[in-house]
């Protein structure tokens, strides 16, 4: 009796420690197979199978066993990581598909940029341009738009010009092969405030186009330039033609030389009025007659003329004085 009652003990010790009895096949025969519901473990350890079928003799695992895993229908770890994030994993982890992210997103600061790590706003506003503008660049920039030509944007102007006192303010360098071109401004003050356009090149040297406030243009192989409104000219006017040459410091000598028809106190008009009151007019008779002449009252736009003599005469006038265009 002590016997029975000791298997007995060790039984329900044994399925108290939690223990499933593992799948017996002569068992199985003998009791006429397992009822449904009936679980066993399987050969592997932490391996249970459940029976879907009663008087099942069936080995659990063969196939077409009335049979099914305890965790069918649960997600397995290998599922899981195919399926999900890992949060607390170092290992490098794919997503493929759209992802939509809401709220507030943030990335750690990126270690190496040169791989694919990602970048918070804080951290790409610091170290790239945007598009919209509002950048604050520092250093050299340069864009590279094929093999042969590169634009430099530099923050101060470099010091190895110095044409007239270099300003710290932007400056462009513009490169295409050995021929690099520079921009400078320069100057103390507003009135000698200019930009010099600064080529180098390895066979050309160095030129210098100077751009002043005040208009003018200088070459440092050709000296100054000459604008249209500063060659001279020559045209005619009503009786005769007429000469300006630019002069230092502004404006123009004009000179006229003409004909008109004239009688003692005759006003005469210059064709071209001058600025300001020329020297007096040269006068001349354009025929043998020998009569005496005189001019008075000279303006810029005139004179009076005097004839010793009664009639009327043609006579020739030569003039000079000054115009500002």
């Amino acid at each position: 009796m002590n016997g029975l009652l000791n298997l007995l003990s060790s039984a329900v010790q044994v399925l108290q420690a939690g223990y499933l009895g593992a799948f017996d096949a002569s068992f199985a025969q003998g009791i006429g197979g397992y009822p449904a519901g009936a679980i066993v473990a399987g050969s592997a350890p932490g391996a249970f199978w459940v029976s879907t079928a009663d008087a099942n003799v069936a080995t659990p695992g063969a196939e077409g066993a009335a049979w099914q895993s305890l965790f069918s229908g649960y997600a397995t770890q290998a599922w899981a990581n195919g399926q999900f994030l890992r949060l607390a994993s170092t290992a490098t982890q794919a997503v493929t598909g759209p992802v939509t992210f809401s709220g507030t997103t943030t990335v750690p600061t990126p270690t190496d940029y040169t791989q694919r790590q990602a970048i918070g706003a804080a951290d790409a506003d610091a170290r790239y341009a945007r598009l919209t503008g509002d950048n604050a660049l520092k250093g050299v920039q340069t864009v590279v738009s094929s093999t042969r030509y590169a634009v430099a944007f530099a923050a101060l102007n470099p010091t190895a010009f110095d044409g007239t006192n270099n300003n710290p303010s932007p400056s462009v360098e513009l490169g295409a092969g050995s021929l690099s071109a520079r921009l400078y401004t320069q100057g103390i003050t507003e009135a000698t405030s200019q930009l010099a356009l600064v080529f180098n090149g390895s066979s050309i040297g160095q030129t210098v186009i100077t751009f002043g406030v005040d208009g003018s243009l200088t070459t440092s192989g050709k000296g100054a330039v000459a604008f249209t409104s500063q060659l001279p000219t020559a045209g005619a006017i009503s009786g005769g033609y007429y000469k300006k040459i630019p002069i230092s410091g502004g404006g123009f000598l004009l000179t006229q030389m003409f004909l008109v028809t004239v009688s003692n106190t005759s006003r005469v008009s210059f064709p071209l009025a001058y600025s300001t009151a020329p020297a007096s007019p040269q006068l001349s008779l354009a025929s043998n007659n020998d009569v005496d002449l005189a001019s008075s009252s000279v303006d810029a736009a005139g004179f009076t003329v005097t004839v010793v003599s009664s009639g009327s005469f043609l006579i020739s006038v030569y003039v000079e004085g000054i115009v500002q265009a």
